[in-house]
């Protein structure tokens, strides 16, 4: 599994001060290709991709992406505001909708439910 994201960093008492870079926002999502070349060379034989967001414009992520459209993509929306105006287009938008401050359980479960088990 690869995972292509912003992380947080953190001081030595554990505290966040800040964000790696390149930071991956709204407006430069599209330049996630340029920015991680190396990393997406690594996944190119990958036939899988679980893509996560929580906005409209997140779904076309891999929009443009070589070779992307063969590839099998799952995508998740996380839907925490206006949930009663947004739904209906969520769920257009992405495969799976979890809405409210959700947390992660859900991937982590499907995660484990399609990665292999290792003795």
């Amino acid at each position: 599994m690869h995972i292509i994201s912003n992380r947080l960093l953190y001081d030595e008492t554990g505290v966040t001060k800040g964000f790696s870079e390149p930071l991956i926002h709204s407006f430069n999502k599209h330049h996630v290709t340029e920015f991680f070349k190396e990393d997406f060379k690594e996944t190119v034989n990958r036939a899988n991709v679980l893509l996560l967001g929580d906005s409209q414009g997140d779904p076309s992520m891999t929009d443009g992406i070589n070779g992307m459209e063969s590839h099998s993509i799952i995508k998740i929306g996380f839907l925490n505001h206006d949930v009663d105006e947004l739904l209906s287009r969520y769920m257009e938008l992405y495969d799976v909708v979890l809405t409210g401050d959700g947390d992660m359980g859900f991937v982590h479960t499907m995660l484990q439910a399609l990665l292999p088990t290792t003795a």
